[in-house]
């Protein structure tokens, strides 16, 4: 028995000294390989850094120190989401996982995601104010976000303000355009209308002329027929006329053959007339020559009245 009893007991010192041995190999390989990940975070060679950070973190799952480099190295590669996670890994880290959610906040283009950030951000600054009253950059840093917060409030309202804006223009000009269309149509209407009253008046116009056409020709041969007719009246006039005359000339033909007889009766009673003349102032010559001493005798007696 005691010599079984020695036998473990120098086994368990055994054990002992390589357990111990072998922790001073891992902690010795832990810090070697979070070296290397450091030597290439200060090259900016930020995924082979987090490489040698997770073959640190699988040797020792709660190292804080292997965390922080991981957060740091996500942080630079703006991965700002696993930052976080190893972040909230390390005790009293209200700064970083402010500055983690301000970055978030900041590449985002969703407003409404954007303040949502910078909140998570202002509470884990107000979280470091009140653990570190005098700590002057978690106040500057929760200063600046929340002056970030109430610009985006106010470019919020406004941008609200200016789409009711907009949205009131533009009910205002579908308004106006309908107002518009309305008053294109009603004047396409009346265009169409007045178009319409044109061809009318001159269709109508058309019409009044082929009725006076008409009627010009209707009066025309109106005229025309009264024309032939006094034509007609004239000729038969004209006829009437001649044979008037014809008439008249056979009157005036024997009234003249009258006048010549009764001419010719006058010459020849005037021829007989002149014969008795002549023959009596032949006698009277005979007369007064047979009386001519009668005269003489009583010649004394001529003036005695």
């Amino acid at each position: 028995m005691k010599r079984v009893f020695i036998l473990s007991g120098i086994a368990s010192l055994i054990m002992t000294v390589l357990i111990l041995t072998g922790s001073i190999d891992i902690s010795h390989n832990i810090y070697k390989i979070i070296n290397s990940g450091n030597q290439y975070y200060y090259i900016n060679d930020y995924e082979k850094a987090i490489e040698f950070y997770n073959k640190a973190i699988k040797l020792e799952h709660n190292n804080e120190e292997i965390y922080y480099n991981l957060a740091l190295a996500e942080y630079k590669k703006a991965d700002y989401e696993k930052a976080i996670n190893y972040y909230n890994k390390v005790e009293d880290n209200f700064m970083m996982i402010g500055n983690s959610y301000y970055r978030q906040g900041r590449s985002t283009k969703d407003m409404n995601n954007q303040i949502e950030k910078y909140n998570n951000s202002l509470d884990y600054y107000l979280s470091g104010i009140k653990e570190h009253p005098n700590n002057i950059k978690l106040k500057y840093n929760y200063e600046f976000v929340n002056k970030l917060i109430e610009d985006n409030n106010n470019q919020q309202n406004n941008n609200q303000e200016n789409q009711e804006k907009d949205q009131q223009n533009n009910q205002d000009n579908n308004k106006e355009d309908n107002k518009n269309g309305q008053q294109e149509n009603n004047d396409k209407s009346n265009n169409q209308d007045k178009q319409n009253q044109e061809q009318n008046q001159e269709q109508n116009q058309e019409q009044k002329q082929e009725n006076n056409q008409e009627n010009n020709m209707n009066d025309n041969k109106s005229n025309d027929e009264s024309e032939n007719k006094n034509n007609a009246n004239k000729e038969q006039n004209k006829e009437n006329k001649q044979e008037d005359n014809k008439k008249n000339g056979e009157k005036q033909g024997i009234e003249n053959n009258e006048q010549n007889n009764s001419s010719e009766n006058l010459d020849q009673n005037r021829e007989a007339i002149e014969q008795v003349l002549k023959m009596l102032q032949q006698q009277e010559k005979e007369s007064l020559k047979n009386n001519q001493a009668v005269i003489y005798e009583n010649k004394e007696e001529e003036n005695d009245w």
